[in-house]
């Protein structure tokens, strides 16, 4: 039984053991009245006013219903009488705009009750007991008169008051809201999705030019190194409210997950999903503080402070690693950051899942470093015949890139790449690409942009099979925005263009180019077929759209031939497996 259920019958026992009679909710004044709403609002929440004063938002019903009974709570509280009679009328609109009618007791009972004003009687209604006469000039009230019991009744009218109680709790309408909202046999809330909206950039074809959902997320005023939205293909994961919050959305409906505002500083990095210690966490990191996030409910499961303001920290599949100084970087392993030795000409990477580091050194030889102090021999990797080291690529999560110009023309603007995995023995080889246009990195810059998965990337303007070394051409001046599993996202040709591992979508390139290049914003995240974009409707406020494809469009990539350019084989690196001692 409810404790509200119990307060009920304890208020009812001293009632009647005191000489009163049972509260009457129907004998309630319909003046003053209470003015309640329950609404959705454009953010896909709930929220609650009372006498147009809002008093609660969440996600979550029950908590805004119970901000709006406590609101008229303290209204019945300010009348005069005994606390036991004090209680007040609420007409109240629910979600579905249907209206309820509810009497709440100063101690916040709830009664349904029916609409005070269709009730009719003649003369003044007045409550009377059994056995006394009523005043002169007065009619039978139309509510339910109780009378005073024998002694011998009242065990049964204490047993008939509880369970007349307790039905008219359990029978409010805010009950039958939460009864309707959980209509799904998991017992989940299903708030109604936001709508379609107009996108106000140009969508690369074959997307439409209407948004299956929107959300706005305050003010855009803030500075990331990163995309501000991931994804996956249950939510999608956004910095909002000026970079001070991390909330996620339902990827098919826009309906709000979770919201974490509690960050300390603003957002300068992230969110990204990584694996780290053999979990799937999201990773954030503020102007102060790293954290990693459960992406199912946001909530924390790592945080620690950077210490220096303004640390640079880099996202990578397998967890983000802090750069300290020239000589030291901090990652994550079990549980804990953790300070790891960078030798000298060396470029920290990423992290290994057994708690390494990876290194690459100016000539293209490789640490895996365990250690706070001391680093390990490196491993030299043998480069494709006929190249010379030329810069890092990337880390997919799975394999090293390295690329490689050839030693006959240093000068040349085409590289070679080559993947490598991490084994127990050390780095293996597994494939090589034929010449390739370079990506021209700045600082300690990686240019390879891989999918969540690793299974394929994009590496300046080629496409790359991560898996296999098999290569696309993309127009020679594309500029990555997203890599998802399936698509990724970008401009090309003076238009947003989507492509494939296997080229750029045939719609993209026949799509006509926007006129405005302010236009030119594709979408940053993308998981399967679904891709979301962060624009602004106006100057100041953001908005994460999810982009709609038609029913009947079917996704058609078009050959690297076709941007005028090349696309050459992968080279199969079953002879050169012995590289580096594997």
């Amino acid at each position: 039984m409810s404790d509200r259920s119990e307060i009920s019958e304890r208020a009812a026992l001293t009632s009647l053991e005191g000489g009163q009679e049972p509260f009457d909710p129907e004998q309630v004044p319909m003046f003053p009245l209470v003015r309640a709403q329950i609404r959705q609002t454009d953010e896909g929440e709930l929220e609650g006013l009372v006498d147009d004063v809002s008093v609660g938002r969440n996600v979550e019903l029950e908590p805004v219903r119970r901000s709006v009974v406590e609101a008229a709570a303290k209204a019945a509280a300010q009348k005069k009488g005994p606390m036991q009679t004090r209680a007040i009328r609420v007409r109240g609109i629910s979600p579905d705009d249907s209206i309820f009618h509810l009497v709440v007791t100063a101690s916040g009972e709830v009664y349904e009750t029916t609409d005070p004003t269709t009730r009719t009687s003649t003369g003044t209604a007045s409550r009377s007991r059994a056995g006394r006469r009523q005043p002169t000039g007065s009619a039978p009230s139309t509510a339910p008169r109780p009378a005073r019991q024998r002694p011998a009744g009242m065990f049964f009218l204490i047993i008939g008051l509880m369970v007349v109680l307790l039905l008219a709790f359990l029978g409010t309408p805010i009950m039958l809201m939460i009864l309707r909202a959980q209509a799904d046999d998991d017992g989940d809330r299903k708030p109604v999705p936001p709508k379609p909206v107009q996108l106000p950039v140009v969508a690369p074809a074959p997307y439409e030019a209407v948004a299956r959902w929107s959300i706005p997320l305050g003010t855009s005023s803030y500075s990331s190194t990163s995309a501000p939205v991931t994804a996956d293909g249950d939510r999608v994961y956004v910095v909002r409210d000026g970079g001070e919050t991390v909330a996620a959305y339902d990827a098919e409906t826009g309906v709000p997950g979770w919201k974490n505002p509690n960050l300390d500083g603003t957002v300068t990095a992230g969110p990204v999903l990584a694996d780290v210690d053999g979990e799937q966490v999201l990773t954030v990191a503020t102007s102060s503080d790293l954290m990693l996030l459960d992406p199912s409910t946001g909530k924390p499961v790592g945080e620690w402070e950077l210490g220096e303001a303004g640390a640079e920290v880099r996202m990578t599949p397998t967890g983000p690693i802090v750069l300290d100084d020239a000589g030291h970087a901090r990652m994550v392993s079990d549980g804990d950051l953790v300070t790891r030795v960078i030798p000298a000409t060396g470029t920290a990477v990423a992290p290994t899942v057994d708690g390494g580091l990876i290194v690459v050194g100016a000539a293209g030889e490789v640490w895996t470093v365990t250690d706070t102090r001391v680093a390990p021999a490196p491993q030299s990797l043998v480069p494709p015949a006929g190249t010379a080291f030329s810069a890092i690529a990337g880390w997919s999560g799975s394999r090293l890139v390295l690329a490689y110009h050839a030693t006959t023309d240093t000068g040349s603007n085409q590289v070679r790449l080559a993947g490598y995995t991490y084994t127990t023995s050390g780095w293996r080889l597994g494939w090589t690409t034929g010449s390739i246009p370079t990506v021209y990195a700045t600082g300690q810059e990686m240019p390879l942009a891989s999918s969540a998965t690793g299974t394929w990337g994009i590496y300046g303007s080629t496409s790359l099979d991560l898996e296999t070394g098999t290569v696309a051409a993309l127009p020679t001046d594309w500029a990555t925005s997203a890599v998802g599993d399936e698509r990724a996202f970008g401009t090309g040709a003076g238009k947003p263009l989507a492509a494939a591992p296997s080229g750029v979508l045939a719609e993209s390139l026949e799509a006509p180019a926007p006129p405005l290049t302010s236009a030119l914003t594709p979408p940053q995240a993308s998981a399967g077929t679904a891709a979301y974009v962060v624009a602004s409707a106006d100057s100041s406020t953001a908005v994460l759209y999810a982009l709609r494809l038609p029913k009947d469009t079917s996704a058609e990539t078009t050959p690297g031939a076709s941007t005028g350019m090349t696309t050459p084989l992968s080279s199969p690196a079953s002879a050169l497996n012995n590289a580096g001692g594997a």
